[in-house]
């Protein structure tokens, strides 16, 4: 497997929550004001890798891989609910003796953050970003149908996931065509960039995980939820989103009082990726860094 070589500055550690083991990252001066980042479906915590070498000079920042994901536990039996991930991120913010915070999310981690500072602790979220962010259920039908059965197959017939992992990194041309409804622009990145997100996204433990996940972010529409958040809110969606339609980032704009959105073109559903130096440049705006 290609690897991939992660800012020096980060530090990766693993904490138990509730029985369950979480790994996250830290970046970034902890005395400084912290920030906390919440990944989408079948991602990890390094798909902030920009994010955290840019922003760690002026905050400390805490990127955890959510139950089921990255490096963290994947029980099959665990509660993959949008409300327990949410709960799971706030118990980790507990355990480092942080009250108030700016809450960054993408995707399905767009959902767990509007959710927090929505429902479960908007007194605690000081700042809110929501990168592509789902809130009513509705990705688009590519997702579903790619994605949801390249998700079923190994929960099927388990063996297949050793035959999806050699193909993604043996067969490029076949292994990009299951995430290309996430980009713009597949050739924006280079393959071999994002082995460890291929890596972790088909991990043979969590095949249970990663379908739970699914449902639980399909299944959960909090569109009603989104006028109780208070805290200064940023939206940012590419404007070739293939994943979620840029419909679910001009719903929260219309219903989250103190918002914006920006829509960034020629821009798929990783703008912090695709597009890195302007995602960061809006972010470091918004945060009046």
């Amino acid at each position: 497997m290609n690897t991939i070589q992660y800012n020096t500055q980060s530090a990766v550690h693993k904490t138990n929550i509730n029985g369950e083991v979480l790994a996250y990252v830290t970046a970034g001066d902890p005395s400084a004001p912290p920030l906390m980042l919440v990944h989408g479906w079948t991602c990890h915590k390094f798909v902030w890798r920009h994010v955290l070498e840019a922003l760690a000079p002026h905050f400390y920042l805490i990127a955890v891989d959510l139950l089921g994901h990255g490096e963290s536990a994947a029980p099959p039996e665990g509660d993959y609910s949008i409300a327990a991930q949410g709960q799971r991120v706030l118990a980790l913010a507990d355990q480092l003796g942080i009250g108030r915070f700016a809450l960054m999310g993408h995707s399905m981690g767009g959902l767990i953050s509007l959710y927090i500072a929505s429902t479960l602790a908007p007194e605690r979220v000081t700042h809110l970003i929501d990168v592509a962010g789902i809130v009513s259920g509705c990705a688009t039908p590519r997702l579903i149908l790619l994605n949801g059965a390249l998700v079923l197959l190994p929960m099927l017939f388990p063996s297949y996931i050793h035959v999806q992992r050699a193909s993604m990194e043996h067969a490029p041309r076949l292994g990009k065509f299951g995430f290309r409804v996430w980009f713009a622009d597949m050739d924006v990145l280079p393959y071999a960039a994002w082995a460890q997100d291929r890596h972790y996204a088909t991990r043979p433990d969590a095949c249970h995980a990663r379908w739970k996940a699914g449902l639980a972010t399909l299944g959960t529409d909090i569109s009603h939820r989104l006028g109780n958040i208070s805290a200064p809110t940023l939206i940012v969606f590419g404007a070739r989103d293939g994943a979620v339609s840029t419909r679910e980032g001009a719903l929260v704009a219309a219903k989250v009082p103190n918002s914006r959105f920006l829509l960034f073109e020629g821009c798929g559903h990783f703008p912090m990726l695709e597009q890195p130096e302007r995602f960061i440049a809006a972010v470091c705006a918004f945060l009046k860094v």
